[in-house]
Order: structure tokens, then sequence, then C-alpha cells
């Protein structure tokens, strides 16, 4: 019996090891809150801990006892240890996640622009354009809304949601002002042409003129 004791001894204590680091992982698991959480696996480690070291304590032999106390703090620490990195960890996951929605919203109202800006300045008339640039601004804000909602309700994180519509919003608005003025850029030339032509053409005609020596007025209208 007395050859027996210690491994049976080793078994329990491994055992609540086992059990505490378990329950620890189950808890961090099914319980969202962060602190919430942590504080219930401490305190249900720490208590089967104790309740494994009291019933060693009553029925083994003081050498078990030490064992059984030590192995319980080390438990205690495991539990502790494993339940914190656990949860940073999610946090981490949930932060990359949000950023790879932030970058996604980015990336297609880029690309809605850019496809609104090659098919349809060659195909469509000017007034054809902004209504697709409306509509391409409105389908990347609706689209970053939604994926940011989304995002947000699985992960139960508001504000990067709400930072994410945010900067998709500004450059939506951004890429729409660029176009535009990418588009009068050729009516501002030609307003500024215009008068230079004109002028041309005055001192062409009245060059012919004085070769030819003929009384000859030439007028433009503009």
């Amino acid at each position: 019996m007395a050859d027996k004791t210690p491994t049976y001894a080793t078994t329990i204590l491994f055992i609540s090891i086992y059990l505490s680091i378990y329950l620890s992982i189950y808890v961090d698991i099914s319980i969202p809150g962060y602190k919430l959480s942590i504080y219930l696996s401490f305190y249900l480690s720490i208590y089967l801990s104790i309740y494994l070291s009291i019933y060693l304590s009553i029925y083994l032999s003081p050498f078990v006892v030490y064992l059984s106390s030590s192995l319980a703090y080390l438990s205690i620490y495991l539990s502790i240890y494993l339940s914190i990195y656990l949860r940073l960890l999610s946090i981490y996951l949930r932060l990359l996640l949000i950023y790879l929605s932030i970058y996604l919203s980015i990336y297609l109202a880029h690309n809605l622009s850019v496809f609104s800006l090659i098919v349809v300045h060659t195909y469509i008339s000017i007034s054809f354009h902004f209504i697709s640039l409306h509509f391409n601004l409105f389908l990347s804000i609706y689209l970053s809304i939604y994926l940011s909602i989304y995002l947000s309700i699985y992960l139960s994180i508001t504000f990067y949601s709400y930072l994410s519509i945010y900067l998709s919003i500004y450059l939506s608005i951004y890429a729409l002002i660029k176009y535009i003025t990418f588009m009068l850029r050729p009516f501002v030339k030609c307003q500024i042409l215009n008068p230079l032509m004109h002028r041309r053409l005055q001192t062409l005609f009245k060059s012919q003129a004085k070769r030819k020596k003929t009384n000859y007025k030439f007028t433009i209208y503009r």
C-alpha cells in the first residue's frame, strides 16, 4: 500500500492540473468578457487545486502533500498564463481581421474608381460619367459599411468598424474629386488655347493681306 500511494497521488495531481487547464480554456472560449473570463478561470482553478490539496492532505503522507502543493501552484500558474495568452491571441486576431477589412474596402473603392475611369471614359458621355461615378461611390460605401458591420458583429468591436467606414468614405470621395479634376482638365486647356489660336489666325491673315497689297479687312467672330 505504501508503494502504491505516490503513484496514486501523482495521478490525482496530474488530473487536477489537466482539469484546471481544461477548465480555464473552456471558460475563456465560452465567456466573451475579458476580465470576467480571466477572474472566473482563476477562481475555478484555485478552488480545484485547493480542494485536491485538502483531499490529499487528509488521505496521503506529508511528502505527497508537499508535492501536491507544488503541483497545485504550478497548475494555477499554467492556467493563468494560458488564459491570458489565449485572450491576447484572440485580440490580435480580431485586430488583424479589422485591418484586413479596412484594406479590402480601400482596395474595392480604388478598383471601382479605376474601372469607371477606363471603361466609362471610352464609351459613354460626360453626363453618364458622373452617374457611374456616383453609382460606384455609393456601391463602394455600401460594401465597405456592410463588411465593417459584419466584422464588428462577428468580433463585437464597433470602434474599428466606424474607423473603416470613415476611411472608405473618405477614400471614395477623394477618388471622385481626383477623377472629376482629371475629366475637367481638357476643357480648361481648351478655354486657355482658344484666345491664343484666335490671335495667331489674325496675324496670319494680316500678313497675307499685306503681301497681296489688297485692302482686305478680316474679322473673326468668336
